[in-house]
């Protein structure tokens, strides 16, 4: 496990991994069979059991009462390859993130993956699931579904009312205040998005079953397959480059957007203020706007802080 021989290797292993992941890891102590140590990030700890058996080593996550903190230290311990790509990850006897390359290989039942407004200053981050069936992808398919980022602001929302009413589907909605506190606590955006992905897909899940999903490709295929592991979910999760040209993934980048723009829309309503789309000189510019209109100790409740974009913000108001 973890190429360890030993428990007290694997202690030693599993400490580098967590401390380059930000998290602080106690000093070890013995106990029946094994050892424990006390992993804490912020406000939120918990103890990671390490018993050595007839059959090896095994890792014990049963004292992390946190769910979310739960699945990430998981994420982290679950053994992988030295090199993350999707090759690397498939195995002969674990293929729950599988690489596809060819369209005419999607399942025909299937469940889509997308995200909306992770690359935006203001507002949420929002990822959506949406299951289509091969009974429903001819209809779907009539209405002219195809990528959000095709499509027109009107169009996105006629389209989004009509997935809602004929698919089972799941948004999750992030909220900057949300986000913020979240990215403060682990610190790293691949984590955040592996975790809203791992969310979306088991809630759609409980709607009905499916054997498949499918998203984007992108840089957190170890923590989804981890993910999925510990959660132990009965699904194939696909990941290809430009996944939106399935009806599936399309119909979940329209639910996302829509209520991406949606929640901008909100937000400039009630600040009186146009939110930019995107991370650019304009969003820079709003953002200074924000902070003279209604404050600084507001931003966190409208952009993602970790963005470029705030150590501007504040080089331009040292300057003012």
């Amino acid at each position: 496990m973890l190429g360890a021989k030993d428990k007290y290797k694997l202690y030693e292993t599993s400490k580098r991994l967590l401390q380059l992941e930000g998290l602080t890891v106690n000093p070890y102590r013995e106990i029946n069979y094994g050892l424990q140590f006390l992993v804490f990030k912020d406000d939120t700890s918990g103890f990671v059991r390490i018993y050595d058996g007839k059959k090896g080593l095994r890792f014990d996550f049963s004292q992390l009462k946190d769910h979310d903190f739960s699945i990430f230290v998981q994420a982290i311990l679950t053994e992988k390859p030295k090199k993350e790509t999707l090759s690397d990850l498939i195995t002969n006897k674990e293929k729950d993130v599988e690489k596809l390359n060819f369209k005419d290989k999607d399942p025909d039942d299937l469940i889509g993956i997308d995200e909306s407004g992770k690359g935006d200053y203001f507002g949420p981050l929002v990822i959506a699931a949406v299951r289509v069936t091969a009974d429903q992808k001819k209809s779907l398919e009539s209405l002219g579904i195809t990528d959000s980022k095709k499509l027109s602001a009107h169009s996105i929302s006629f389209l989004a009312k009509q997935i809602i009413k004929r698919c089972q589907h799941t948004v999750l909605i992030m909220g900057n205040q949300s986000y913020n506190e979240v990215y403060a606590k682990y610190g790293n955006l691949n984590h955040m998005l592996a975790w809203g992905h791992l969310k979306v897909l088991e809630d759609t899940l409980k709607q009905g079953d499916c054997k498949h999903a499918l998203s984007d490709q992108f840089g957190n295929a170890s923590l989804l397959k981890s993910s999925l592991r510990a959660k132990d979910l009965k699904v194939t999760l696909y990941q290809r480059p430009r996944a939106e040209s399935n009806i599936a993934v399309a119909c979940a980048s329209i639910l996302a957007r829509h209520n991406f723009v949606s929640q901008m829309d909100e937000m400039s309503e009630h600040y009186k203020i146009t939110f930019p789309k995107g991370s650019t000189k304009k969003s820079l510019e709003t953002a200074v706007q924000f902070v003279k209109e209604v404050g600084k100790e507001q931003l966190h409740n409208v952009a993602k802080l970790h963005f470029n974009v705030t150590q501007k913000l504040e080089d331009e108001l040292k300057k003012s």
